[in-house]
């Protein structure tokens, strides 16, 4: 049994819908290329994978925003991967301007409550950026999919569509 893709009627072994017309294999929902679909994940795998290796340097961890804004690069008229290199770009570049004072604040108390602060703050900053990580795995296979995302928690955008 085959259904029509525009109105769901069965039609069987017939080339097209005998109800409506719409060729045998036709998608109601365009996809936007196994080429696209890739370079749209790792839109968002590209920060996740130099901010794990910046975890053990300072520098390339502020480089996150930089892998969304090359691949964005390589297609400029391609519009799902512009999308998912905008969402992705806004959502590094939010956490980067939150991060900065938010470590310093969170040193501050650390150094003030003379190193106990530190049972606080370093399970804080664990949760947070696990929660960091399964956001961009969660919009990577997405991006793979064919599908839209919006990451949830987004205070601002800073780059337009």
């Amino acid at each position: 049994m085959a259904f029509c893709a525009s109105c769901g009627n069965d039609y069987g072994q017939a080339a097209s819908c005998p109800n409506c017309g719409t060729p045998q294999g036709y998608s109601a929902t365009p996809t936007a290329g196994a080429s696209s679909n890739t370079l749209a994940m790792w839109t968002h795998l590209g920060p996740l994978v130099v901010g794990l290796v910046g975890s053990f340097a300072i520098v390339p961890a502020l480089l996150t925003w930089l892998p969304p804004l090359i691949i964005k690069q390589i297609r400029p008229n391609d519009e799902f991967l512009k999308r998912h290199a905008n969402e992705s770009l806004n959502f590094q570049l939010q956490w980067l301007i939150i991060s900065l004072p938010l470590a310093a604040v969170l040193t501050l108390f650390t150094v003030f409550t003379l190193g106990f602060g530190a049972l606080l703050v370093v399970p804080l900053v664990a949760v947070l950026g696990i929660l960091l990580m399964i956001m961009m795995i969660l919009a990577a296979v997405a991006a793979s999919n064919g599908k839209e995302h919006k990451y949830p928690f987004m205070l601002f955008r800073l780059v337009k569509n």
